[in-house]
C-alpha cells in the first residue's frame, strides 16, 4: 500500500480495466475505514454514488422508508424537501436512490462540474446528517388519516407494485430460497406490514448502518481525485471508526420447497422455478454461472425456454437469467400464462429437458451465443431507467457489499475468454451440480384466487411532531443552485454526418461506444392502414425464420453474431395540428468487428423472412397479449400518456390499450380465418421493406465509417425501390373521458390539455411544465396527498400537455389539483423560481444520453424535421422566458382545462366512489380482454 498525497486516505489498489476503457483507483479512509473508488474514463458526465450495506430483519420496509426520509432535510439543509429543490434548478442527468435486498445506494450525475459538486454536497449531508423528523416519516412512510385509512408515499408505492402478479412472483421467487437473513424479507416493504414500522426503529436503523465505516463512495468520469478525497474527508472525519455490521448472507433452504398462494385481480397463473447457487469464488465463477443460465434458458431458443413454451406449459418466460442480487446468487425462471392443468408437470419437464441437454450436448453455437449475451450486458450496463455509468457504480457496489475487491464486479474480457475455451463437459457438470442435484430449489405458484385477507387493526394516530423535535440547523439552509451565467452560452452539439445512398439518407453519429456499433433502420409507415398490425408484425418478424434458415437457426445466428435485435413503432410529432409520422424502427447492435455480420443478417431478414404458419402465429399473439398485460400496472402512467395522446400520434395503437384490443381481435381472426390473418402480415412485409421508406442511422466511434457506409449500401440496393409514401391516415380519436378497472388499491390518474389552437409559446410552456412538475404539483400530489409520483409531459411541437399521477391513493383530489394548475401559474412565480425552472428545462433538453438513446433522439428529430436551428432557437427562447410568459401559459392551461381529456386506471371501489360523487365524469370500461 502507498500513502496517498491527500491527507486522510491511503491508496490500496490501482489498475486498468481495459475492456471498459477505465482506470481504477481504490482508497481507504484512515480514520473510519470508509472506502472510495474512482473509475477514471472519458465520460463527459460525472457520476457519484454513496452506498451502505443495509440488512432488514422484517418486511416493514425500514431501509426503503429511510432511503426516502434521508432526502427530506439535513443538518446543513434543514428545509423539508431538499431533493425537490435539487430537481428544480439542476442540470442533473440522474438523481435517484434505490433500496436493494442488502444495500442502499444514492447515485447522482451531471455534465456540469459545479452542478455535480452541489449535488454531491447535498447528498453527503443528507445521508450522514439527516433530520429524520416525525413529519417526514409520516409523509414518506405511513400515517393514519382522520377516516382511519393509512397513507404514505412508500405505502402507496408498494400497494401499486403488489397489485401486479409479476412483481409478487419475482418477490416470492427470491424469498422462497431463504429461510432466514435479509433476503427472506420484503426489502421494499410489504403493504400489510409497513404500518408496523416506527419512527424510533427507523432512526436506530440509520445509526446502525449509515456510518462511514460501512460506506462505499464511488465516482465515474473525469474526476479531481485530490479535491473529492478532501471533500469526503471533511465529512468522514466527523465520525469515529466503528465496527461495521458483519457481512450477512442468506440462510438457504436445505431441501426442495413448494410455495403456493393466490393473487387478486384475475389474469393468468404464474410459476417460478428457483435455484440457489453456491457463492461464486471470484469473477470467473460468477460469469460462468451467468453463461450457464443463458445456455439453459436465457437465449430465445435455449432448450428449457423452448420446451416450456412450445410444449404449451406457459405462454412466455418473463425472466430466466442469473441473478446476483442475493448472496448466494440464484437462477429464477418465471413463467407467465401458465396452464393451470399442467402446473404439476413443469418441474418434471424441466428436469427431463436438462437431462436431455446433458446427453445430447448444447452445441458450440449455443455456447457462443450465451457468452455473447453476457459480454453485451457487461459492455453496456445502461437500461431504460439508468445510464451506463450508474450501472457501473451499481455493479461496483454489488462486489463491495460482499466484502470483495470492488473492481471484480467490472472486468469480464479475460474471464469470458477463459469460458470460451472451456470444454462442453464443464457446463454439463455445472448443470448436474447446480440444477439437477441442487437441493436448494423452490417452486413458487401464483393463481388468481384472491389474496389472503389483511390484518384488521386499529393503530393510534401518531402525534404530530413539534418544532422542538427538529434539530437546530448548524449551517446555511440554502440549497446550492446554478445561475443562468453558469450555463454554457452555446447549445450542446450532437455530432451528425449525413450521407445519401441510392436516395436513402444514412445518418452517422460519431461518439465513444465502448467497442459497439449500433444500427437503426427506420421505415416510413405513411399510407399503411393499421399501426397496430404493424406493431404485431414487427414483433413476429423478429421471431421468424427465413427461406434458408429455421427460426431457431436464425435466432442462434443473431445471438452469436450480434448483441440482439428489437423492433418498435416510433411516432415522432410533426408539429402543431399535424398527424403522426409513424416509423417502424428496427434496432440492432454488434461488436464493431462484427458489424459486417450484422448487416448480412439484416439483409437476410429483410429479403428472405417467412411469416410463421397459423399455429405458431397463434402462440406468438398469445405471448404478446401476456407481455402487454403484464406491463399495464408497472407502467400504468405510460399507458395513460399514450391514451391521452392518441389524438396526435399512433403510440396508443402500437403499445397501449388500443393495441391490446387489436391483439384480442386478431386472435379471433386467427381462429376464424387463419389464412387471412397470415396474409395481412405478408402484405405488410411487402409494403414496408423498400428503399423509398428507409432511413438508416449508425452510431459508432470515429473509425470505420467508409466500411460501414459500404455495408449500408449493399443492404439498401438489396431492397426493392417500392412506392412513395402516401399521406398519413387519420388516426381514431377518443375524446371521451374514461376509466378502466385495474386490480389493487393504487390509482393512476391522467389529464390532457390540448393547446394546439392557443397562441402559446412552446418554450415558455416547457418551462411552466417543469416548474409545475418539480414544484407545485409534486408538493400537492405527492407530499400532501401521498401519491408515489407525478409527471408533466409536453413537447416542443405537439401542443398537448399531459399530467400524470401514479400509485395514487386519490382520484378526485388529484384531478382537482390538475385542473387548478393553470390558475397557480397565472398567479405568478418568483424570479428565483423562474431561473431554476429555466435551468432544469435546459438540463432536460440537453441531458446526456447513452449512444443508442442519443442515436434514437437524433433520428426521431430528423424524421420530424426538428433541425439544429430549431433546437437552438428553442433553447434561446427557453433562456429568454419571462414571468409574464408563465402567467400567459397559466391562462392557456386554465382555458384548456374546461375541455380536458381524462383517463384513469383505478381500483373498482375507488372508481365507484368517483362515479357516485361525479356521475358523468368518465365512462367506466373494463380492460380489453377482461
Amino acid at each position: 500500500m502507498t500513502r496517498s498525497a491527500v491527507s486522510g486516505f491511503t491508496e490500496v489498489a490501482t489498475g486498468e480495466i481495459a475492456e471498459i476503457h477505465t482506470r481504477f483507483r481504490h482508497f481507504r479512509h484512515d480514520r473510519t475505514g470508509a472506502e472510495a473508488v474512482f473509475l477514471l474514463n472519458a465520460d463527459a458526465v460525472q457520476t457519484f454514488s454513496i452506498a451502505f450495506r443495509t440488512y432488514p430483519t422484517d418486511s416493514t420496509g425500514i431501509a426503503h422508508v429511510l432511503e426516502h426520509c434521508v432526502l427530506s432535510g439535513s443538518r446543513a439543509y434543514p428545509i423539508g424537501r431538499p431533493f425537490e429543490e435539487l430537481l428544480k434548478g439542476s442540470l442533473q442527468s440522474y438523481l435517484n436512490a434505490s433500496t436493494n435486498p442488502d444495500f442502499t445506494i444514492f447515485p447522482v450525475a451531471s455534465p456540469h462540474p459545479q452542478d455535480f459538486s452541489n449535488l454531491v454536497d447535498v447528498y453527503l449531508d443528507a445521508v450522514f446528517f439527516p433530520l429524520l423528523t416525525e413529519e417526514s416519516f409520516r409523509r414518506e412512510g405511513w400515517h393514519q388519516t382522520a377516516d382511519g385509512s393509512y397513507q404514505g408515499v412508500v405505502l402507496s408505492e408498494l400497494r401499486g407494485v403488489y397489485a401486479a402478479s409479476e412483481y409478487i412472483s419475482a418477490e416470492q421467487a427470491r424469498r422462497s430460497l431463504f429461510r432466514a437473513g435479509p433476503y427472506s424479507h420484503a426489502h421494499g416493504g410489504d403493504p400489510a406490514q409497513i404500518t408496523d414500522l416506527t419512527h424510533a426503529a427507523m432512526k436506530h436503523f440509520h445509526r446502525r448502518y449509515y456510518q462511514p465505516s460501512n460506506t462505499l463512495a464511488a465516482f465515474s468520469g473525469v474526476a479531481d481525485i485530490a479535491g473529492e478525497l478532501r471533500r469526503l474527508d471533511r465529512v468522514f472525519s466527523q465520525f469515529e471508526r466503528r465496527p461495521p455490521p458483519p457481512l450477512l448472507t442468506g440462510s438457504v433452504i436445505s431441501s426442495r420447497k413448494i410455495v403456493t398462494f393466490g393473487h387478486s385481480g384475475g389474469g393468468p397463473s404464474c410459476l417460478a422455478l428457483n435455484w440457489a447457487f453456491p457463492r461464486a469464488k471470484g469473477r470467473l465463477a460468477e460469469l460462468a454461472y451467468d453463461v450457464l443460465c443463458e445456455v439453459v434458458v436465457g437465449q430465445p431458443f435455449a432448450p428449457l425456454r423452448r420446451a416450456l413454451i412450445d410444449g404449451g406449459y406457459c405462454t412466455d418466460i418473463a425472466e430466466g437469467r442469473f441473478l446476483d442480487d442475493t448472496a448466494p446468487p440464484r437462477l429464477s425462471v418465471r413463467l407467465t400464462g401458465v396452464d393451470p392443468e399442467r402446473i404439476s408437470d413443469v418441474e418434471r419437464v424441466t428436469r427431463e429437458t436438462i437431462e436431455q441437454v446433458m446427453r445430447k450436448g448444447y452445441g458450440a453455437q449455443a455456447l457462443a451465443g450465451a457468452v455473447n449475451a453476457v459480454e453485451f450486458r457487461c459492455r453496456d450496463r445502461g437500461t431504460w431507467k439508468r445510464p451506463h455509468a450508474v450501472g457501473l457504480l451499481q455493479d461496483l457496489t454489488k462486489a463491495w457489499r460482499l466484502g470483495r475487491d470492488p473492481r471484480l464486479g467490472l472486468g469480464f474480457a479475460r474471464e469470458l475468454a477463459e469460458i470460451r475455451r472451456q470444454p462442453a463437459e464443464c457446463f454439463e457438470a455445472m448443470m448436474k451440480t447446480h440444477l439437477l442435484d441442487n437441493p436448494h430449489f423452490a417452486l413458487v405458484v401464483l393463481t388468481p384466487d384472491g389474496m389472503p385477507s389483511k390484518r384488521a387493526r386499529k393503530v393510534p394516530s401518531p402525534p404530530r411532531p413539534s418544532n422542538a423535535a427538529r434539530r437546530k440547523p448548524q449551517a446555511s439552509t440554502g440549497i446550492p443552485h446554478l445561475t443562468l451565467q453558469d450555463l454554457s452560452p452555446e447549445p450542446v452539439a450532437l455530432p451528425l454526418a449525413r450521407e445519401q445512398v441510392s436516395g436513402v439518407p444514412v445518418l452517422f453519429h460519431h461518439r465513444p461506444t465502448n467497442g459497439l456499433t449500433y444500427v437503426d433502420l427506420a421505415f416510413d409507415l405513411q399510407g399503411i392502414a393499421q399501426l397496430s398490425c404493424v406493431a404485431l408484425f414487427g414483433r413476429i418478424w423478429l421471431q421468424s425464420g427465413t427461406t434458408c434458415r429455421s427460426a431457431q437457426d436464425m435466432a442462434l445466428r443473431i445471438g452469436t453474431e450480434t448483441g440482439g435485435l428489437s423492433c418498435q413503432v416510433v411516432c415522432p410529432t410533426m408539429g402543431k395540428g399535424q398527424g403522426a409520422a409513424a416509423h417502424l424502427l428496427l434496432r440492432a447492435r454488434a461488436l464493431t468487428q462484427q458489424a459486417p455480420c450484422l448487416f448480412d443478417i439484416l439483409g437476410e431478414l429483410l429479403s428472405e423472412v417467412e411469416i410463421p404458419e397459423p399455429p405458431q402465429l397463434a402462440k406468438l399473439v398469445a405471448s404478446e397479449i401476456i407481455r402487454l398485460r403484464a406491463q399495464i400496472l408497472p407502467k400504468a402512467h405510460e399507458f395513460l400518456d399514450r391514451r391521452l395522446r392518441a389524438q396526435i400520434n399512433g403510440a396508443e395503437q402500437t403499445d397501449g390499450l388500443n393495441y391490446l384490443q387489436f391483439l384480442h381481435d386478431f386472435q379471433r381472426v386467427l381462429r376464424r380465418d387463419p389464412d387471412q390473418a397470415r396474409q395481412r402480415l405478408e402484405d405488410l412485409q411487402r409494403a414496408i421493406w423498400c428503399r423509398k421508406r428507409l432511413v438508416i442511422s449508425i452510431i459508432h466511434d470515429q473509425s470505420g465509417s467508409t466500411d460501414l457506409l459500404r455495408r449500408a449500401e449493399r443492404l439498401i440496393v438489396s431492397l426493392s425501390e417500392g412506392d412513395r409514401a402516401k399521406s398519413a391516415d387519420t388516426l381514431p380519436v377518443s375524446k371521451r373521458s374514461e376509466a378502466f378497472i385495474v386490480p389493487g388499491e393504487a390509482n393512476f390518474v391522467g389529464m390532457a390539455f390540448d393547446t394546439r389552437n392557443q397562441p402559446a409559446c412552446t418554450a415558455s410552456f416547457a418551462v411552466a411544465l417543469r416548474w409545475l412538475e418539480t414544484g407545485w404539483l409534486r408538493q400537492r400530489i405527492r407530499d400532501e396527498n401521498g401519491a408515489y409520483g407525478v409527471l408533466c409531459r409536453g413537447d416542443a411541437m405537439s401542443g398537448i400537455s399531459t399530467f400524470l399521477s401514479y400509485r395514487d391513493p386519490h382520484i378526485l383530489p388529484t384531478l382537482d389539483v390538475f385542473s387548478a394548475a393553470g390558475q397557480q401559474l397565472a398567479h405568478g412565480i418568483s424570479k428565483e423560481d423562474l431561473t431554476r425552472a429555466i435551468i432544469a428545462t435546459i438540463g432536460a433538453l440537453e441531458r446526456p444520453r447513452s449512444p443508442p438513446d442519443c442515436g434514437l433522439q437524433t433520428l426521431t428529430d430528423w424524421l420530424a424535421g426538428w433541425t439544429t436551428e430549431h433546437r437552438n432557437g428553442f433553447r434561446a427562447a427557453v433562456l429568454a422566458t419571462e414571468p409574464d410568459d408563465l402567467e400567459d401559459a397559466g391562462n392557456v392551461l386554465s382555458s384548456a382545462a374546461t375541455s380536458a381529456h381524462i383517463v384513469i386506471l383505478g381500483g373498482k371501489e375507488a372508481l365507484a366512489q368517483v362515479l357516485a360523487q361525479r356521475p358523468h365524469l368518465v365512462t367506466l370500461n373494463d380492460l380489453p380482454g377482461n
